[in-house]
Formats: structure tokens, sequence, C-alpha cells
């Protein structure tokens, strides 16, 4: 899903970003880098707001379905609720330490929280998911080609 199918919903200029990944397991996978707390208030509220318009709003569910294609659209029915045990919300966070788990800041935890009682009321499963990344790929390698001279034909 990503960026490029933001939704528009709510009205004026409005975007809903319905999640990054959508997979046929019904997991809505929200992503974000780690960094400081007002990333991760962004990634749980990008999920919060996902999941309370799935669960609430048949607009919002007809508008998922036109971004969807193939098997994609038979997940999401518009004229009923969905029934939340059949999704999971997962909140990924890209991250290169070497921890197993990820370390966010106090507010951030307490946020998650919050979060997650709000959306398990809805009924949906929540879970945090560390993302890492290889450190074969985590580096930058500049490539500098090598001058070849240029042989001179006098």
């Amino acid at each position: 899903m990503d960026d490029k199918n933001k939704i528009t919903h709510g009205g004026g200029h409005g975007q809903v970003e319905f999640c990054d990944i959508f997979t046929i397991n019904k997991e809505l996978i929200h992503i974000k880098k780690y960094g400081k707390s007002s990333i991760f208030s962004h990634l749980f509220s990008q999920g919060l707001i996902s999941g309370q318009l799935l669960q609430l709003d048949s607009e919002f569910r007809k508008k998922v379905k036109d971004k969807l294609s193939g098997n994609f659209k038979d997940l999401i029915n518009i004229d009923t609720r969905p029934n939340p045990n059949e999704y999971t919300i997962i909140f990924g966070i890209i991250s290169d330490s070497k921890e197993i788990k990820v370390k966010i800041p106090f507010f951030s935890r307490v946020n998650i929280n919050n979060t997650k009682k709000i959306l398990v009321g809805f009924g949906f499963e929540v879970e945090l998911l560390k993302i890492s990344v290889s450190q074969d790929h985590s580096r930058t390698i500049i490539y500098k080609p090598q001058k070849i001279p240029r042989k001179r034909l006098m």
C-alpha cells in the first residue's frame, strides 16, 4: 500500500495511509525507521486511525477496497464491519541495533500501550515487530570508477 496509495478521507486534504503492507493473512503492517518519539507517535497514530476507520467506516472500507487488486479485494467487505479477530495490526520498527528487542523511548512505550488497549478493545490483534537491518546492506559503499588513461594517437 505505502504512500502511493494514501486514501483521501474525512474532508479537506486529509489523507490516511491504510498501511505500508497489507498481507493476504489480513495483516496491516505499519513501518517506520527507528528515530525519535515523534516518529513513533506518527507510526502508532497511523495504526490506530487505520484500525478505527476499518472497523467503523464503510466509506473508508470502500476506498481501501478500490486501492486493492486481485485476491486482496476479497479481504475487505464494504457493507459489514470486519471481524477484527481476523486482522492483525503490526507496528514494524526498522533498527540496526544488535539487540533482540527494539528499545523505544518511555513516552513512546506509554503511547503504544494506550494504542494497543484501544485496538484490542476493537478486537484486533496487535504486535510490535523489530525489523533488523542486514549489516551487508546497512552501509553505503561509494564506488569511484578508476580513470582509464587515454592513449594519444600522435
